[in-house]
């Protein structure tokens, strides 16, 4: 199945970002400076609708750990066009 990346995708990286079980996707849209969240619906299967979060200029890679100490998996998104780095801390409970 295809799922739809608003505007140049550039980078993708997966991880049980709900703790659910299931992994879901993060995606990075260059084009759009955003990153894009599919959440694992199981079986292999992914929302279809993503949730988007901005991020700096031009993001391409994305790391997962837990930056914080919150015991959850938070992101850190490199965006090459503003030369920093997004942090989104995750909040999901």
């Amino acid at each position: 199945m295809d799922y739809f990346v608003p505007n140049e995708p550039t980078f993708v990286t997966a991880g049980d970002l709900n703790e659910n079980g299931w992994p879901d996707l993060v995606v990075t849209s260059s084009a759009s400076d955003a990153a894009w969240i599919f959440l694992g619906i199981g079986g292999g299967s992914f929302s279809t609708t993503p949730v988007g979060f901005a991020t700096g200029a031009d993001p391409h890679w994305i790391a997962a750990g837990d930056f914080n100490g919150g015991r959850k998996p938070d992101l850190a998104i490199a965006n090459s066009g503003s030369n920093n780095v997004t942090v989104l801390i995750n909040t999901i409970r």
